[in-house]
């Protein structure tokens, strides 16, 4: 049995933007989830969202795997919870465009743009 220290998610904001996304280009856009492999997506669950290796999940026990999933997906299945107008990354407050009426068309040209490649980093960022 090896002895877990592993980050203890609680609400979708405990989840970094970077690691959802690296976790949803795991899975292909057309393909139905339940033809997606299990131990493969276990494996990319474990290691995106825990930091746990493949050679480390191997020496996991099936409960404590089966807990860790069970945690992760019951988080990122909550409800998404109100907007937040202010964020704070590496102590730099940004704040979320409030009146998309005085949107500039610069911004509008790129968020059509960034929304078209599916670039919802570049999109959010425009947003911010």
């Amino acid at each position: 049995m090896k002895d877990l220290k592993v980050k203890d998610y609680k609400t979708k904001a405990d989840i970094k933007y970077s690691d959802f996304m690296e976790f949803r280009r795991s899975i292909p856009e057309d393909i139905d989830i339940e033809d997606v492999d299990v131990d493969f997506l276990t494996m990319r669950i474990l290691k995106i969202f825990y930091g746990i290796s493949t050679a480390d999940a191997r020496l996991l026990l099936p409960e404590q795997v089966q807990l860790l999933i069970d945690k992760i997906l019951l988080v990122i299945q909550q409800p998404i919870g109100n907007l937040k107008n202010l964020i704070t990354i590496d102590n730099i407050t940004y704040g979320f465009l409030p009146n998309f009426s005085e949107i500039t068309l610069g911004e509008l040209i790129d968020l059509e743009e960034m929304y078209k490649e599916k670039d919802m980093i570049k999109l959010t960022s425009i947003l911010y």
